[in-house]
């Protein structure tokens, strides 16, 4: 196992085996990308799935992981700088993890879900144009591909999480060049229907001298009822919130505020993260500070 480790991401697939992703370095200074899975119990031997310089990229950070058991499959993806991702395939998960195919996309960074039916995967991106959600089959041809969020975009990452009757929600920010970045959440039926994205808080104010809005990241995940939920982080005012869907709108809450003030001074700027009850409302687990903050948050 890697002796140093950051921005770790878990998925616990439908068998409940469990695969991870971490960084070596942390943001800019990343060097190192790697995998490892519990599957039957047991700890996979761990795996280097990436190497600044790999494909063109300067640095490694932000990994995502999805698995599918029954194509004995996990795909993980992890940034590698400016609008460079590197998505990488694995096999034999029970008993060797080996890399069998990799490839560039051009998104930053990718968020990963796995398709409804199961035979492939979706990357969620921000993309030069628009907050992207393209279909992906096991060998990375493009499957389809559509867009959450219609617009120029130069916001963070998106993401996705598929629910259990098999509906992807998916959240990021989409702002317009010299706009502010704001929330946003959408899901499959929406989007088959043609209905817009829900926007809510505006969580950045653009760097216009640069072209980009400023770094905020965001994750999201459906209630037992199926409420969309979207747990986010701010430079605004350094505060920590998590939005939930109230009919076409986005209603916050902040959960705290100074929530990095120290931890993105050591280089630790993580985003809160959310996952669902058995009821309603979700768990959000957040920084304050160099402290982990957990809350169970439900809408009125």
């Amino acid at each position: 196992m890697s002796t140093e480790g950051a921005e770790p991401k878990l998925f616990v697939d439908d068998d409940d085996d469990v695969h991870v992703v971490w960084t070596v370095g942390v943001g800019k200074g990343g060097t190192q990308g790697w995998y490892a899975n519990k599957v039957g119990g047991a700890w996979q031997a761990p795996v280097q799935c990436m190497q600044a310089g790999d494909h063109g990229s300067n640095r490694v950070m932000v990994g995502s992981v999805v698995a599918l058991p029954a194509k004995d499959a996990a795909i993980v993806s992890f940034s590698g700088g400016g609008t460079l991702s590197v998505l990488v395939k694995l096999e034999h998960l029970a008993t060797a993890p080996t890399i069998v195919a990799d490839r560039t996309l051009e998104a930053w960074p990718p968020g990963l879900v796995v398709n409804p039916s199961q035979d492939g995967f979706r990357a969620v991106a921000r993309h030069f144009q628009g907050s992207q959600v393209s279909e992906l089959d096991l060998a990375f041809q493009l499957t389809g591909e559509f867009f959450a969020l219609s617009a120029e975009t130069t916001g963070e990452c998106g993401n996705g999480f598929r629910d259990a009757d098999g509906l992807v929600h998916y959240t990021g920010s989409g702002a317009g060049r010299n706009e502010p970045s704001r929330v946003w959440y959408n899901n499959d039926a929406r989007i088959a229907a043609g209905e817009p994205a829900i926007l809510g808080a505006v969580v950045s104010h653009p760097d216009t001298s640069e072209g980009t809005s400023l770094h905020y990241w965001a994750r999201v995940c459906p209630d037992a009822t199926g409420r969309g939920y979207v747990a986010h982080n701010s430079d605004l005012d350094d505060g920590v919130y998590v939005s939930y869907v109230d009919g076409e709108s986005l209603l916050t809450l902040q959960l705290a505020e100074g929530y990095d003030a120290d931890a993105t001074q050591a280089g630790h700027r993580v985003g809160p993260r959310c996952a669902p009850t058995d009821t309603t409302g979700v768990h959000v687990v957040y920084h304050v500070g160099t402290s982990v903050k957990h809350r169970t948050v439900g809408a009125p």
